[in-house]
């Protein structure tokens, strides 16, 4: 190998060391932020889930149902990113705990995606369903 190639693969292994050594040092704050964000989710929908069950309503049954429906399929959805981030963090291997964690994190980038995309679904089904019921 000529100078310049070894140099470039040096460079090349340089920057995949420095890419992992950044990502174990924020898998902490990444793993927060999601759970934070679970969490109060997950909060809100058992406030409106009580809420739910506690009244009575007369006018837009239909429309009830349906959103006790998209608060229940929200809610499964929250469980099983909290299952995710459980598996995540569940690590006791001492030093390379950090390493471990963001290897997991990225095999479940795909599933942390597709719960996204429901949660913002169920979202969407949710407000159009609270805009129906006001009007």
């Amino acid at each position: 190998m000529d100078p310049i190639s070894i140099a470039g693969a040096c460079f090349a292994i340089s920057k995949i060391v420095y890419t992992n050594i950044k990502r174990c040092r924020e898998i902490d704050e990444t793993l927060d932020a999601l759970a934070a964000d679970q969490k109060e989710l997950a909060k809100t929908i058992r406030l409106f889930q009580s809420e739910l069950s506690q009244e009575t309503f007369n006018t837009g049954k239909e429309q009830w149902q349906t959103l006790q429906s998209s608060l229940n399929g929200l809610s499964t959805t929250m469980k099983s990113l909290e299952n995710i981030l459980t598996e995540i963090r569940v690590v006791e291997l001492g030093v390379a705990s950090r390493p471990v964690q963001v290897i997991r994190l990225q095999m479940k980038n795909e599933d942390i995606d597709a719960i996204k995309r429901r949660i913002e679904a169920y979202t969407r089904a949710i407000q159009l369903s609270v805009q129906f019921i006001t009007l």
